[in-house]
């Protein structure tokens, strides 16, 4: 499904210790990883330039990911200076990208809003996937637990389904994983809706349940033939409380999330938390890993 992989790390992220899980991230489907570091530019003196000590120190550090590497995987490393959104998206083309995995720690709506984040500054710039995993998560795996995170980064999605236009999109992009992966790798969806309780009228309710159940039928019996085991569900709540609930209880592996809101300034920032957005949240919010598909602006 995902060949070519970036990790992208800090290293303080707890993504620079995939480094020493490379052959796990090969039996989960990546043909190719590559690790990025980004080291800023140093800003002592009259002139910025390239802080050379940094990017040896770095280069030492992603150095173990270049052992042992297994047969028909390939490893690169790279450590670029200046800004990391403009490094990730030169180092996408130079390698062929098709998921960049990244960390971004859980915040409230103001602090990205404010702050932002290299995670945030790439949702508006990326065309392709970009796996959100959480530090204070990674960071705690001992190797064992890490090992099977790196096996099972994608083969279980919980997908957020309301019939939306970008959950049409989302729904067209699994299909076309499925028809390249053919289960190799994404084994298992669960779409879930979420029928908001807020009419007064329980018929109305009732209704909504029963045609967002035909939707979804429709949707599984599309996958009959194809080689993942494709469930649904409906709950009646609040969409953002039943989400984790059922992320919980069915063992997912990752949320996945598409969305059309802008993110290219403070204003469109602002105004996306006025109007609101589920996506929006989870991305800012969930401890659960989050694949997140750009929509094609």
């Amino acid at each position: 499904m995902f060949n070519h992989g970036l990790v992208c790390t800090d290293f303080t992220d707890g993504l620079d210790k995939m480094i020493h899980f490379v052959s796990a991230l090969g039996e989960g489907g990546f043909k190719e990883i590559t690790f990025l570091h980004s080291v800023a530019i140093w800003n002592e003196g009259e002139i910025p330039r390239i802080d050379k000590d940094k990017v040896e120190e770095a280069k030492k550090k992603l150095s173990p990911a270049l052992n042992n590497v297994p047969e028909k995987m390939k490893v690169n490393i790279e450590v670029l200076s200046g800004n990391p959104s403009d490094n990730i998206l030169a180092t996408i083309k130079k390698y062929n990208i098709d998921l960049v995995i990244t960390g971004s720690p859980v915040s409230t709506s103001l602090e990205q809003i404010f702050f932002g984040s290299t995670t945030a500054k790439l949702r508006n710039k990326l065309r392709i996937p970009m796996m959100i995993l959480r530090p204070q998560l990674m960071s705690v795996y001992r190797n064992d637990e890490f090992a099977l995170r790196c096996r099972n980064l994608n083969n279980f999605w919980l997908v957020p389904y309301n019939h939306a236009p970008h959950h049409h999109y989302i729904l067209e992009k699994i299909r076309s994983y499925v028809e390249i992966d053919k289960g190799n790798t994404l084994q298992e969806c669960l779409f879930l809706s979420v029928i908001d309780e807020v009419s007064r009228s329980e018929i109305l309710t009732e209704n909504k349940v029963k045609e967002a159940e035909k939707k979804l039928a429709d949707i599984q019996k599309s996958f009959a033939s194809s080689p993942i085991n494709v469930q649904t569900l409906v709950k009646r709540g609040n969409i953002l409380e039943e989400t984790f609930k059922v992320a919980f209880a069915h063992d997912v592996s990752a949320i996945a999330l598409a969305d059309n809101l802008k993110e290219d300034s403070i204003f469109d920032r602002l105004v996306n938390l006025a109007v609101g957005s589920n996506a929006n949240y989870l991305l800012n919010c969930s401890w659960f890993p989050l694949i997140y598909f750009p929509m094609n602006k």
